[in-house]
């Protein structure tokens, strides 16, 4: 009884590293085609000189050809033949180089592009926070009015409450902050030395929002920190940007008020 599990043990152990082998080799295969996908001009080269010189050896010393000027002739051939492969693989590699450049340019445009419009829609919403919180307070302002008037406690001649303006001033701050996440999302692909700025930007926004959501009674789990850590980021380099300190400020001043150590 021992013998056969003991058995079937090592029959599982070898279908083990028999699997393990497997994923190893295709690894292997795969990296070695991306290798030769991207670098296939260079294996053509090696196979043309090859070629070329084996030639020269059969056509001329198999066959007992040993004068100095075809032997000179030949050496300015190779030399040539040389010059030309040389040629041909830096061009390859130039072109290479170039149209990879090309490609992450296009593609830091792209997620640059996105970016800046989703920090744009989700300003327009901030700002849309700001005018429906200023209609409220306009709203209340005047149905104390008229209760102060009419002396009843509740205006009869309005059909929306407070509950419903609130409601509607914190779905603009929600969609504010989905905006800018969505912003910081595309920056990420961006390299953080050359866009520190945009990236920096994106972030005071953000960390402005979710204070502002902890203002309100309504900051999911984990915004303090995120706050907080965003508000650190920009005001380790508010020196680097002296004509955005104001608003920079501005942000860790708030984040400070309402999200305290």
């Amino acid at each position: 009884m021992r013998t056969a599990v003991g058995g079937e043990m090592e029959q599982e152990e070898q279908k083990g590293k028999c699997k393990r082998f497997r994923l190893w080799l295709k690894g292997k295969c795969k990296a070695s085609g991306y290798w030769l996908g991207r670098n296939w001009w260079m294996l053509l080269l090696v196979v043309l000189l090859a070629s070329f010189i084996a030639g020269y050896i059969v056509t001329h010393y198999q066959l007992g050809i040993s004068d100095k000027y075809t032997i000179l002739a030949d050496l300015v051939l190779i030399i040539l033949a040389l010059v030309g492969i040389a040629g041909v693989g830096v061009y390859l590699l130039i072109r290479t180089s170039v149209e990879e450049h090309a490609r992450r340019i296009i593609r830091e445009g792209r997620n640059f592009t996105r970016a800046e419009t989703q920090v744009s829609i989700g300003f327009w919403y901030y700002e849309q926070y700001l005018a429906e919180i200023k209609r409220t307070e306009e709203m209340k302002e005047i149905r104390g009015k008229l209760t102060e008037l009419r002396g009843h406690l509740k205006n009869e001649g309005s059909s929306e409450t407070g509950d419903e303006y609130n409601n509607k001033y914190l779905e603009y701050l929600r969609r504010a902050v989905a905006r800018t996440e969505r912003a910081l999302g595309f920056l990420k692909e961006l390299d953080e030395k050359e866009y520190e700025e945009q990236i920096c930007a994106c972030k005071n926004n953000m960390a402005y929002y979710l204070a502002e959501m902890q203002k309100r009674g309504i900051a999911g789990p984990g915004d303090r920190e995120l706050a907080k850590s965003y508000a650190n980021y920009i005001q380790k380099r508010i020196q680097k940007y002296p004509h955005r300190r104001d608003a920079w400020t501005d942000t860790c001043d708030h984040v400070k008020q309402y999200i305290p150590d």
